[in-house]
């Protein structure tokens, strides 16, 4: 659990970068981070699987692929 959190507030934090948006309030840059990217992940989820699997776990799983396709390339 606490990977996965700290590589939730890491995303954040590139969000954060990513948007310009250092100077700007965390709760405000978290609230929109949380309706432009993990919400949005999160209903990727097969219905069938949703109550198989955290949605912070699936968001965390996400992360890793992504990491490791970068990795590849």
């Amino acid at each position: 659990q606490e990977n996965q959190a700290r590589r939730l507030l890491n995303d954040l934090d590139a969000y954060r970068a990513s948007t310009w948006r250092e100077g700007e309030d965390l709760e405000i840059v978290a609230t929109d981070w949380m309706r432009e990217v993990f919400e949005p992940t999160v209903r990727m989820i097969p219905r069938e699987y949703r109550s198989q699997i955290q949605p912070a776990q699936f968001f965390h799983e996400v992360l890793d692929h992504r990491w490791f396709l970068a990795e590849h390339a």
